[in-house]
């Protein structure tokens, strides 16, 4: 016959037992979300330094990463499309377009009220100019996306 220890007299055992059992679970689980917590700020750490390397790209940001003047000039548009209107500010394409024209174009940028189906065109010739400056804003939000 086998000697029993202190730990088989144990009128607790079965309790004790279930308490290790329990810690060893938690301690599974805090292993697991810790290494989800990891990975999300991994990938929230790629995405911030993604973005920060398109700012300096595009002269937003210079590599101390001190705000330039068209960073500045981004910060103070109040459209949800700041980095294409700063683009299409220093493009140099509102240079060739009319009054009319830039009020139009800059009306696609800020403006949430869409036409409907049935709407008429307003005007039935578009400019080169304007033509040409869409055709920029397309190619800005594709380089962009």
């Amino acid at each position: 016959m086998t000697k029993m220890t202190q730990t088989h007299k144990c009128e607790f055992r079965n309790h004790h037992m279930g308490l290790c059992e329990t810690q060893e679970q938690l301690q599974r689980d805090y292993d697991h979300y810790r290494q989800q917590m990891s990975s999300t700020g991994r990938e929230k750490m790629d995405d911030y330094i993604a973005k920060v390397k398109i700012f300096m790209k595009y002269g937003y940001f210079d590599r101390q990463m001190n705000m330039q003047s068209k960073g500045r000039v981004a910060d103070e548009i109040q459209s949800t499309d700041k980095i294409i209107t700063t683009e299409l500010l220093y493009s140099g394409m509102l240079n060739k377009l009319t009054n009319e024209e830039c009020v139009a174009l800059f009306s696609v940028l800020i403006s949430n009220v869409k036409a409907g189906p049935k709407s008429e065109p307003c005007v039935e010739t578009i400019s080169e100019g304007f033509n040409e400056a869409l055709g920029f804003l397309e190619d800005t939000c594709d380089k962009l996306i």
